[in-house]
């Protein structure tokens, strides 16, 4: 659950910690599954799963700056 989604914070929470990744969660998932987020996380994923090998966040948030540097250099004037 993203906290900026919601116009009410006892909405939020009532239902942040509904939906987690745990362990158990991605026992049966299927192998080729990967976790992504965003990033800063919450409690929506155990910090358990980040040994995973599965867990593919702080990859996904690392090819993200290598992303928005490749576009700001694209930017005229500033490449």
């Amino acid at each position: 659950m993203q906290k900026e989604r919601f116009t009410d914070p006892v909405e939020y929470d009532k239902v942040k910690d509904c939906y987690v990744i745990t362990p158990e969660v991605m026992r049966p998932a299927r192998s080729r599954m990967i976790v992504i987020h965003p990033l800063p996380r919450g409690s929506e994923i155990d910090q358990s799963v980040d040994s995973n090998s599965r867990a593919a966040y702080s990859p996904q948030m690392e090819n993200g700056m290598y992303v928005r540097m490749a576009f700001l250099a694209a930017v005229p004037g500033k490449g």
